[in-house]
């Protein structure tokens, strides 16, 4: 008698499910190049033109900067921070509010839960795709801040190149934080959903009697 042997097949792994996505991505860029060539079209342009805008605002502002050079050294700096500071709260809130939806509410995750696939690579290319859907704001703003600041400063082109690879690397950074975020109130909201109404209640009435306070005391 021959032995049995385990035909067990091994799990599908996370390029599965990423070939997936890119083949249902560009199936959709497809249908809607075939259906809607002129919505394409007016995105591009719309684009384009805020492109332009702001590009054409970022560069006047850092040669109007470029006068006063002492000033420039201190306030070129602050610029990349606040610039990034509020890039980081905007992708990680964003990113937030599309890995929730994506997981909790859509019946797709269900689904693909019930497949042989390990739950991390779930997590993780929902991470990719609301990754990919919420850095188009950055990216908007940040190449013509990028060519604005090159230009205007005259720099080398491999200030170009280490401005990409560092904003590669950041853009990973808030939406880590806003899947760790949706992850959490996904765990602890619904058991303490009263406590937390209750505790941002009192978090508004307090910043409202402070602001309160000092508008009554400068008065």
């Amino acid at each position: 008698m021959q032995p049995i042997v385990d035909a067990t097949l091994p799990r599908p792994g996370f390029d599965v499910l990423l070939r997936l996505r890119l083949t249902i991505l560009r199936n959709r860029i497809r249908q809607l190049l075939d259906q809607s060539p002129l919505r394409v079209l007016l995105v591009v342009v719309f684009v384009a033109a805020i492109w332009a805008a702001l590009y054409g605002i970022m560069q006047n502002l850092f040669v109007f900067m470029r006068r006063f050079e002492q000033q420039a050294v201190i306030a070129v700096p602050y610029v990349f921070h606040i610039f990034f500071a509020a890039m980081t709260c905007l992708l990680a809130f964003s990113t937030a509010v599309l890995v929730y939806g994506a997981l909790f509410g859509r019946s797709e995750p269900k689904f693909l839960l019930t497949t042989p696939h390990q739950p991390r690579d779930i997590v993780a290319i929902v991470y990719l795709e609301s990754l990919f859907f919420s850095s188009w704001s950055l990216i908007l703003l940040g190449i013509p801040l990028m060519m604005a600041i090159g230009r205007a400063q005259g720099l080398s082109w491999e200030f170009y190149a280490i401005f990409l690879a560092a904003f590669l690397g950041f853009v990973p950074i808030p939406g880590a934080i806003g899947l760790v975020a949706a992850m959490i109130v996904a765990l602890w909201l619904p058991k303490f959903a009263r406590q937390v109404l209750v505790l941002a209640c009192v978090s508004v009435g307090v910043v409202v009697l402070f602001w309160w306070g000092r508008l009554w005391a400068a008065n």
